[in-house]
């Protein structure tokens, strides 16, 4: 596979304090071809690192912690 193959992927490592069931996460977020990631204390976190990620680029969504 080609690097660009992961354009739109991401590993998401969920901590131990989640729980889907009640809508409570924390963890971490890696886009796989830029490296770009993100600490995340919410679900709303983690969609909106995602989203600006596909839509803007890894530029724009810089590494932060949350």
């Amino acid at each position: 596979m080609t690097r660009g193959t992961y354009s739109r992927a991401f590993v998401v490592k969920f901590s131990d304090q989640t729980i889907l069931s009640a809508n409570i996460a924390e963890g971490r977020v890696e886009h796989v071809s830029s490296g770009t990631k993100m600490e995340f204390h919410s679900i709303p976190q983690l969609l909106a690192f995602m989203n600006r990620v596909l839509k803007e680029g890894p530029t724009s969504a810089t590494s932060v912690r949350s």
